[in-house]
């Protein structure tokens, strides 16, 4: 899988440029930081391979190339981490 847990200036590179618009003005690249843990754990990764991560935890954690979590590991990431009422 292509991706890092950490943002780099050469990830960075390879990201798509998103555009804030101003009321009165034209559109300007937003300013791309980091505020408290992004979503999806600070994963950064390509569509396909978050595709391929999909996957495998659909498929009991086998992936292309042989299993990448224990079965344990998967039951723990299924299981709810509380009850939630509303």
């Amino acid at each position: 899988m292509e991706g890092s847990f950490e943002q780099s200036s050469a990830l960075n590179a390879r990201m798509p440029v998103g555009y804030m618009r101003p009321y009165h003005d034209q559109p300007s690249p937003a300013v791309n930081f980091t505020l408290g843990i992004p979503p999806a754990g600070n994963l950064y990764t390509s569509m396909n391979s978050l595709g391929k991560l999909a996957r495998a935890l659909l498929r009991s954690g086998r992936g292309e190339n042989g299993t990448i979590l224990k079965p344990e590991t998967l039951e723990l990431m299924w299981t709810p981490a509380g009850d939630i009422q509303s």
